[in-house]
């Protein structure tokens, strides 16, 4: 290699100055094949010419852009209008989708501090009967363990998938209860985890909840030992008001460890579908 006019080039310092970024940045696109320096002398210093500055900068743009850097590698090659073109078009459908993200994600926070601010209101036990529509829940089989090790292993692949949406879910993690067990005051049994989702696109192991009337209990002494205490109360708030329990039972945390360290705050709602004993469902003031 002939003898350099320091004047035509940019030592890796000079460039990486240009651009605000560092020479480990320029030296990990030189790993990556995508950029590389004019010369290499023969101590290993690296220079970049002037006409460098001018590659690069579209490399950076089209980087700060979000174009991944194995496009970019390619554009660099093929640097013609209509590739760009389609880069920039290919940009656009990524922008929506993120955007439509944001949008589900903006609604469902809105829909959490809505949560939030009502939970702050809840401060003695509140029994109800209500309409309800058709819900969804991802669901998964919960077959108890006495391992807590285990356990939460079952628990932590039934999260997995909600870890790994980009769309915020609204709701929290709870239990269902089949039948015959919570009437025979046998809560230990849970069938099932589950997180009740807006709409079941996207998921699997979905679980129809039906719509009709659902009897419920809201306690701010929501912690798992007041669970049977709470389901005997209910119980006896739907046969006083000539009703029958006609569904599993659903536990559904209100406030739980998310919003406070102490168990003795957590809120949880506890319901099923129930039936009149004339077998006609209708709903009754409270």
């Amino acid at each position: 290699m002939g003898e350099l006019n320091r004047e035509e080039f940019f030592t890796i310092g000079e460039f990486a100055k240009l651009f605000g970024i560092s020479k480990q940045t320029l030296m990990y696109y030189e790993r990556k094949h995508i950029f590389k320096p004019a010369q290499i002398d023969s101590n290993g210093y690296r220079y970049y010419s002037m006409q460098q500055y001018f590659d690069f900068d579209i490399i950076c743009n089209l980087h700060k852009l979000g174009v991944p850097l194995k496009k970019i590698a390619v554009y660099m090659t093929e640097r013609n209008t209509e590739n760009l073109q389609q880069i920039y078009t290919d940009l656009q459908s990524d922008y929506r989708y993120r955007i439509a993200i944001l949008e589900r994600n903006i609604q469902s926070l809105q829909a959490k501090i809505e949560r939030l601010r009502s939970n702050s209101n809840i401060h003695k036990k509140c029994f109800s009967l209500e309409q309800k529509n058709v819900e969804y829940l991802v669901a998964h089989p919960f077959p108890q363990s006495p391992s807590l090790k285990k356990n939460l292993q079952l628990i932590a692949r039934h999260n997995y998938q909600f870890n790994l949406a980009e769309i915020l879910n609204e709701y929290l993690m709870g239990y269902i209860v089949p039948q015959n067990k919570f009437l025979n005051g046998t809560l230990q049994d849970i069938s099932h985890i589950f997180t009740r989702v807006v709409s079941p696109e996207g998921y699997r192991n979905i679980r129809v909840r039906s719509a009709g009337v659902y009897a419920s209990v809201i306690s701010p002494f929501g912690y798992h030992t007041e669970y049977k205490e709470l389901i005997a109360e209910l119980v006896k708030f739907i046969k006083d008001n000539d009703f029958i329990p006609a569904s599993d039972l659903y536990i559904e945390p209100l406030r739980n460890y998310w919003s406070t360290t102490k168990e003795n705050e957590y809120i949880t709602k506890i319901m099923f579908y129930v039936k009149n004993k004339a077998q006609e469902i209708n709903q009754i003031p409270i």
